[in-house]
């Protein structure tokens, strides 16, 4: 069986792609992950040999040391594929094992609060891909929005298979946001949550679970704005959760909200809840990035924009047609970005074309 090493500064288990794209391939690989230890409770590793070199800390130190810490990796033991996640000095990488067979993949662009900072970044990205022969993106639209020209392929977010979250019709709608606080804007979604309720007759009630994290200026702001009489008992705000404790919260959710600001350094980075809001049969309040309208239409959700008078009407459209949306429906077609299918389908045809190339 083949060897495959997967680099990523995460912890196992904390970057959701790499977690289930891993133990899908331990069926045709033997995988190993290296990975920072940020000191997070562990997760199950399942086929997976997992290496933790390093501790998390200064990102420039941190990132020195890792590399450092995969070049003696891949000095030790020898690897048929590598594939690398990309983040700064990557290439170095590269440059030190030119003959060994690497992908790297690009996740995520950078949201810094200033465009040019962002700008500066892609360049820097740019310029750490040039020794790649293979690289892949998470979309089209974040290589376009990078200025990446040469050849790449898209291995997409996906989902892992859920259980239906529990609905039956007249139920009160209760939604949940999963995801990071920072740079969100949530402050505002609760303003047009507030105005819905202000003009709302009462006939159905809205509940709102959110479950992530932030900085802790983010995180008081959150708690503050709950707190306000108008949303106050209708507005729960619980942390960061993962495994099991999240699925909890999803089996007594009936809706998903994936609220990303309408920025372009938002608009090409696919929103992993949204899929996993679809995959258990939950419709979605989205904002239109242009990821969510790719895979939001009105059989499954509402899209709306990210001020405060369109989260209005559209919770006003979610309160109305909720009953009529089809969960099994929904279910069925985000199987599509099952990470068992896209594993098999694309991840993996990808990996034979690369190691038959590269050993040609």
């Amino acid at each position: 069986m083949n060897k495959l090493l997967w680099v990523d500064v995460s912890q196992y288990g904390y970057h959701t792609d790499a977690y289930h794209y891993c133990n899908e391939l331990t069926a045709h690989f033997e995988v190993s992950y290296i990975g920072c230890d940020e000191r997070k409770p562990e997760r199950p590793a399942g086929k997976v040999r997992v290496l933790h070199p390093v501790k998390s800390g200064n990102a420039l130190l941190r990132n020195l040391c890792f590399f450092g810490a995969c070049i003696a990796e891949l000095r030790r033991n020898r690897y048929d594929v590598v594939f690398v996640c990309y983040t700064p000095l990557c290439s170095t990488l590269k440059l030190a094992f030119p003959r060994v067979p690497m992908i790297a993949d690009v996740r995520t662009g950078f949201v810094e609060r200033r465009e040019w900072i962002n700008r500066l970044l892609n360049a820097m990205m740019l310029a750490e891909l040039s020794p790649f022969r293979n690289v892949s993106f998470v979309s089209g639209e974040l290589a376009q929005r990078i200025g990446y020209k040469r050849t790449f392929v898209i291995i997409p977010v996906g989902s892992a298979r859920a259980d239906l979250s529990p609905y039956l019709p007249g139920d009160d709608i209760k939604l949940l946001y999963v995801g990071i606080l920072t740079g969100r804007k949530l402050d505002v979604f609760l303003r047009g949550l507030r105005q819905y309720f202000l003009g709302s007759d009462g006939n159905r009630k809205v509940h709102v679970t959110i479950v992530g994290y932030g900085s802790g200026d983010d995180e008081a702001a959150l708690r503050h704005a709950i707190g306000e009489p108008d949303l106050h008992g209708q507005v729960e705000f619980i942390g960061e959760l993962r495994g099991g404790a999240l699925e909890a919260v999803f089996q007594r959710c009936n809706a998903g909200l994936s609220y990303v600001p309408v920025l372009p350094k938002y608009d090409a980075q696919p929103p992993t809840k949204t899929f996993e809001y679809l995959m258990h049969g939950m419709p979605v309040l989205a904002t239109a990035t242009q990821s969510n309208r790719q895979i939001v239409d009105p059989n499954c959700g509402v899209l709306i924009g990210d001020d405060e008078t369109s989260v209005c009407e559209g919770l006003y459209r979610m309160v109305q047609g909720f009953d009529a949306f089809d969960r099994n429906a929904i279910r069925e077609k985000a199987m599509r970005y099952d990470y068992g299918r896209l594993a098999e389908e694309v991840f993996l045809p990808f990996l034979r074309r690369v190691l038959s190339r590269e050993t040609e």
